[in-house]
Parts: structure tokens; C-alpha cells; sequence
């Protein structure tokens, strides 16, 4: 199946453009620019046919009491992105991952083979650094819980979900170079595990969690 793509940019600008560029321009893509500065409309402009650029308004914004900076949670700019894009499924590259020559097929096909599977969610062997889904189930579910600020927690939480309605995900391999310590580096995993704790009642990747969770091989 022919998918859009779809992407959140912070603050590397650099790391964002190979992304993108590694991606290719023959699929579309939705670009959440996240950024304090909107820095990639620039890119997006000269890339106009394909890449649809979008910067959040204030009614998309989740101020953390924490936090000053007037930024999405990369779960809200998920739900913006999936709200966003035209085809059933789509398909999200972090914008620290390069793909190589031939992963956008890769990954499509493996979009077929969870649709065979039943499957709502394929996430590749790098984790929700690259993943796909069924935009109206993942929607109909409420998308991801922006609690899990900025991010870390909120795909074991959307997985948790996915169980408890009978649905299932499943993992596929696909070439891909993820940047060590990249933009999207997870430093609040510690705070968001007990926000799962509060939510759920266990740690994630517990027993508790395992049971709930169908895995199934793509």
C-alpha cells in the first residue's frame, strides 16, 4: 500500500533535511515543525510538492506546568500528523533516521502484511523511530495520551490500548541509521514511567503489560 509519510522537527534542522531527504520525494510527506523558530518552512517551500508543511497553531499547544516553552508533545504532534495525512495508513521516520535506498518499499510492503495480520500498528526493529498505522483505528482509539510529556511512554501506552480492544501490532525490519543521542533523545523516561504507573497501575514492560499486549510477526 502507497503511504504518506509523516515527521516531527525540534531543533536540528541539519539531522531533519537528511531525514527527509532520505525518505525521497516520492511519497508525501507531512512535516510537524515543532521548532521555537518554524526554521523548516524554508526547506518545505522548495520541496512544495511533496512535503506539506505544518506549524502548530495555539489551539494544538500543551503547556506543561514544568516547562516555559510553548511546544507540542511529540504524542499531540503525532495526533496533529494523523490527523493530517490523506491515506489509510501512514507511515512516521523520526527525524534522526536516515533510510536507505529501497526502505520506503520495505516498509509499505510491511504495511500489507499487517493488514493481512489484522494488525493496526507495524513498528519497525528501531522501535516508534519508524512505524506505521491505520490512521482511523489509531484515532479511534484517541491517539496518544499527551500526558507523556514530551515524549517516552505514550507507544507502550497507545499498545496497552490496542490489546484491550482485541487489536493487534507487529514488527517488521527495515535498513535504517538512527542517530545515537539524536534530537529526539528521550530525557523525562524516569517522570513518564510514573505517569504509566498512575495511569495503568504497573510498569511498563511488566508482566501486567506483556499480557495485554498482542505481538504478532510480520
Amino acid at each position: 500500500m502507497k503511504c504518506d509519510f509523516f515527521q516531527v522537527h525540534c531543533f536540528n534542522s541539519h539531522e531533519t533535511v537528511q531525514s527527509l531527504n532520505s525518505i525521497g520525494s516520492g511519497r508525501d510527506i507531512y512535516l510537524i515543525d515543532n521548532s521555537m523558530t518554524g526554521e523548516m518552512k524554508r526547506y518545505a517551500r522548495r520541496n512544495d510538492r511533496h512535503i506539506i508543511w505544518i506549524r502548530p497553531n495555539v489551539k494544538y499547544r500543551a503547556i506543561h506546568p514544568t516547562h516555559s516553552a510553548e511546544l507540542l508533545s511529540l504524542p499531540d504532534a503525532w495526533n496533529l500528523a494523523l490527523s493530517s495525512v490523506q491515506t489509510p495508513w501512514a507511515v512516521n521516520v523520526n527525524p534522526d533516521v536516515m533510510l536507505n535506498v529501497g526502505s520506503v518499499e520495505v516498509i509499505e510492503k510491511a504495511v500489507d502484511r499487517a493488514i493481512d495480520a489484522g494488525a493496526v500498528v507495524a513498528v519497525s526493529t528501531l522501535g516508534f523511530n519508524i512505524w506505521a498505522c491505520d490512521v482511523k483505528a489509531i484515532l479511534g482509539l484517541g491517539g496518544f495520551d499527551s500526558r507523556f510529556w514530551p515524549c517516552a511512554g505514550e507507544e507502550e501506552d497507545l499498545l496497552i490500548r490496542i490489546g484491550q480492544s482485541g487489536l493487534k501490532w507487529g514488527r517488521f525490519n527495515v535498513g535504517a541509521y538512527h542517530v545515537d543521542g539524536g534530537h529526539l533523545s528521550r530525557s523525562d523516561g524516569g517522570r513518564n514511567v510514573e505517569t504509566f504507573r498512575a495511569k495503568w497501575g504497573f510498569h511498563p514492560h511488566s508482566e501486567e503489560y506483556k499480557a495485554i499486549v498482542q505481538q504478532v510477526g510480520l
